[in-house]
C-alpha cells in the first residue's frame, strides 16, 4: 500500500480541532487509497488520531490478455498491483476474460486454503464457476470442482495426499468430497 498518500490523505485535516474532525469521511477517504482493504479512525485525546490500516494483499496473479505481465489480485478480486512474471509462490489463475462469477469462484477456494496448501499451488483454472481444478507444484492435479464445501474438500484432498495408496497419482479429484477419486 502506498503509505505515503495515505498520510497525505491525513494531513489534509492536519489543523482540524479533534471535536469536529470527520472520522467516518477520513476513514472513506483513507480507504480510496489503492492497497487499503481496511481502515480505522480513532481520536486519541488530547489532540491526537490514530489510523490502522489492513493492507490488500495479493492471492493470485492473473496473465493480462496481450501478454504484457500479470496482474495481481486479492481474495476479493481488487487488482493491488501488476508485475512482468508472477511472484514467488503466488499461483497463476486462468479463468475467461470477464467472467467475474468464475473468478469469484476461484479466489474463494484461494482465501479458503489453509497457508501450508496455498504455497503448494501452481496454477489455478475454471472455464465455469463449478470447474475449478488446481496443479499442485510437486506434481498433481487437483479437480475441485466449485467453491462449495471447501473445509471438507481441503480435509479430504490432506488425508489423500498423506495415503500412501495414492502416492503415485497423477489427479486426486475431490469435487465431491464425499466420494473423492484418484488417477
Amino acid at each position: 500500500m502506498a503509505v505515503d498518500q495515505v498520510l497525505a490523505v491525513v494531513a489534509e485535516r492536519a489543523g482540524t480541532p479533534l471535536p469536529r474532525l470527520d472520522t467516518v469521511g477520513l476513514r472513506d477517504a483513507v480507504l480510496d487509497v489503492p492497497g487499503v482493504r481496511e481502515a480505522r479512525v480513532v481520536r486519541e485525546w488530547p489532540d491526537g488520531l490514530a489510523v490502522q490500516l489492513v493492507s490488500r494483499e495479493p492471492v493470485a496473479a492473473v496473465p493480462e490478455p496481450d501478454g504484457g505481465g500479470v496482474v495481481l489480485l486479492d481474495e476479493q478480486g481488487v487488482q493491488v498491483g501488476r508485475a512482468d512474471a508472477p511472484p514467488e509462490g503466488l499461483p497463476t489463475v486462468d479463468v475467461p476474460v470477464g467472467d467475474e462469477r468464475t473468478l469469484t469462484a476461484v479466489l474463494r477456494v484461494l482465501e479458503q486454503l489453509p497457508p501450508d496448501l496455498l504455497a503448494q499451488v501452481g496454477s489455478v483454472a475454471a472455464r465455469t464457476q463449478d470447474t475449478v481444478t488446481m496443479q499442485l507444484r510437486d506434481g498433481p492435479q487437483v479437480d475441485w470442482g466449485s467453491a462449495d464445501e471447501t473445509p471438507l474438500k481441503i480435509a479430504v484432498l490432506q488425508a489423500l495426499r498423506a495415503a500412501p495408496q495414492a502416492a503415485g497419482a497423477s489427479v486426486l479429484d475431490v469435487s465431491a468430497p464425499r466420494l473423492p477419486i484418484t488417477r
